[in-house]
């Protein structure tokens, strides 16, 4: 679905309504919109529509749709991005990914503070706050914020009530889509499509530059290492059989090749199931650093391993933003909706749940794809050639 909701006939009333569900831009997005649209109940269509009306009229009464822009100023304009809070990490990652087109403006991001270290030296990002009080609005030409909604134009009109500015996802929610291509899309768009879909398409994945972290375990060299994420916030994503896929890799491992050594990494909520892994591994094969490193040192980990493993989530995020290849497990959630389109993380999807992919299942698809990556030349070049 790519039509513009401007471009829809029909009433003013009719044309806002329909922002809900057409995207802000004239790109085709990936994602459930027109399935969305099919499948509303009146009552729960009647129930979104008033909350659109009353983001509407907060806008209006609060005097801030004068202040609204469909376009960027001309570079090098001072911009303040308003993102104070996500959803969750890998969230929060894909929504920033289309800062890169903003290489010629000064950029300052208002985020969350637990997000915030991992755009800390960002290439893209000038500074980066997580309080608002420390943010001088005098600075700024002109605000970016991500969404429509009674809190964000609060902040709006507490911080900056005179600075023109843009949405980033305007009155367009309630889908499933592709937020990586959306953020790209949607500043392509504010930009004016200065950049043709030939010149987005090498673009469009995430970002992270952590290059001035230290390590908190630096690579030995000629050892290769599998990053593995246990735990997760949600039991659909939480695969509890990691013991067994380690015990199929173990022992059926790829010819020719040394096993690798293992990372383990995750929150807290990850502790419950790092004896059992450490067991299945068996003397000196892997390390933990689960719940012992802060997001953005865990970052830094991952990308100094050679191949992630685990579910999806903000860590999985982390890895492709790193360029760290492997094979993600989904649930509920699409792939083609969280990843790029160009990515060499390997997606295993179950509708319902993680768990209903079977340990043998998961070894195979890390041997197929180790193996793959190796001929490809992926890996580091002391990998043994298949």
């Amino acid at each position: 679905m790519s039509a513009t909701a401007e471009a829809i006939p029909g009433s003013r009333l009719g044309r806002l309504l329909a922002q809900r569900y057409i995207p802000p831009f004239k790109h085709e997005l990936p994602g459930n919109m027109a399935a969305m649209l099919s499948n509303e109940r009146l009552l729960q269509k009647l129930q979104e529509n008033c909350k659109l009306l009353k983001r509407w009229l907060w806008l209006n009464v609060n005097l801030q749709s004068r202040l609204l822009r469909d376009r960027l100023p001309p570079p090098p304009a001072r911009l303040l991005w308003l993102s104070p809070s996500g959803n969750s990490i890998g969230d929060s990652v894909m929504e920033l990914a289309g800062r890169v087109l903003l290489g010629a403006y000064e950029v300052d991001l208002l985020t969350d503070k637990f997000y915030a270290e991992l755009y800390s030296h960002d290439r893209y990002l000038r500074r980066v706050f997580t309080d608002p009080r420390a943010i001088d609005p005098s600075r700024y030409d002109f605000a970016l914020q991500d969404f429509f909604n009674t809190r964000s134009i609060r902040l709006k009109c507490r911080l900056c009530p005179r600075l023109p500015f843009a949405t980033m996802q305007g009155f367009f929610w309630g889908a499933d889509y592709n937020r990586i291509l959306f953020s790209y899309y949607r500043i392509n768009h504010l930009l004016g499509y200065p950049h043709t879909e030939d010149e987005l398409r090498p673009l469009l994945r995430s970002h992270l530059f952590l290059e001035d972290e230290p390590s908190p375990s630096p690579r030995e060299r000629g050892r290769k290492r599998v990053v593995m994420v246990l735990g997760g916030a949600h039991a659909a994503r939480t695969y509890r059989q990691w013991p067994d896929v380690i015990r199929c890799l173990i022992v059926a491992w790829l010819p020719g090749q040394a096993f690798p050594d293992f990372i383990l990494v995750g929150s807290r909520n990850g502790l419950a199931f790092a004896e059992p892994v450490m067991a299945a591994f068996g003397p000196g094969k892997a390390q933990s650093f689960i719940g012992a490193l802060s997001l953005r040192a865990t970052a830094r980990l991952i990308s100094d391993c050679d191949f992630f493993l685990g579910p999806d989530g903000g860590l999985m995020h982390c890895a492709v933003s790193l360029d760290v290849p492997g094979v993600a497990l989904f649930a509920r959630s699409r792939p083609d909706l969280l990843l790029p389109p160009r990515t060499d993380m390997q997606p295993i999807y179950d509708p319902t749940s993680v768990n209903n992919t079977p340990p043998q299942a998961v070894a195979e698809a890390v041997r197929s794809r180790w193996a793959a990556l190796a001929m490809a030349g992926a890996l580091p070049r002391d990998v043994v050639e298949i």
